[in-house]
């Protein structure tokens, strides 16, 4: 294994995979072979490719201390890349992606690039960005990914089931910098069938009451 201060020296370097998430305008999750994952900060001229797109991409080695990114990547299409089928999604609930069991906060690292179902009560909605979603007393962001038509019918209050791939947040290390920190799990829907309305929000609310 390699240290963080080894992983700067790598330089520019290059993935090839399938997509399997793309978030927050500049953002996307390779899947290569051998089921490893690279998180990959797109350079801002570049656009954004879909998911399911097998690409390559150039950009500068980072790391976050749990796995290797690349940060100011350039991609294009690549047709030697091998195609990667997305796991069915393991069905779990917000309190095991980032609780110890007993309530303190603990983020499970291994969920990093896999593919979930989470049920819950959207808290709120984001019209740019998505919408949080709350379960059991804890709240979990949603990216839409590139599918605003998401939250058009989409309202506070309401029971939603959502599948979406799970992205780890944790900060960049950086020479010198304070230790980088782990903040939690941004779910990324890849489609527009990735949510499922349960059901709408209850007409008797605190301000009808009232």
């Amino acid at each position: 294994p390699i240290g963080a201060a080894d992983v700067l020296k790598l330089g520019r370097r290059r993935a090839c995979g399938t997509v399997i998430a793309v978030w927050g305008r500049n953002h996307a999750l390779l899947h290569q072979s051998g089921k490893s994952t690279v998180t990959v900060e797109l350079s801002g001229h570049s656009s954004l490719p879909t998911c399911g797109q097998t690409i390559e991409v150039v950009g500068f080695a980072e790391t976050d201390l749990y796995r290797i990114k690349l940060s100011h990547g350039l991609w294009r299409e690549s047709t030697n890349a091998v195609a990667v089928v997305l796991e069915h999604p393991e069905s779990v609930s917000v309190r095991e992606l980032l609780t110890d069991g007993h309530g303190a906060f603990r983020v499970n690292p291994n969920y990093h690039g896999r593919s979930v179902q989470i049920r819950g009560i959207i808290q709120d909605i984001n019209p740019s960005d998505g919408f949080t979603l709350r379960d059991d007393g804890i709240a979990l962001s949603v990216d839409i990914g590139l599918h605003p038509e998401i939250l058009r019918d989409l309202t506070i209050g309401s029971s939603v089931s959502v599948t979406g791939v799970c992205i780890l947040n944790a900060e960049t290390w950086k020479p010198y910098g304070p230790f980088p920190r782990t903040k939690g799990y941004t779910l990324v829907l890849r489609t527009p069938d990735d949510l499922t309305v349960l059901s709408a929000p209850p007409w008797w609310t605190v301000d009808r009451l009232l």
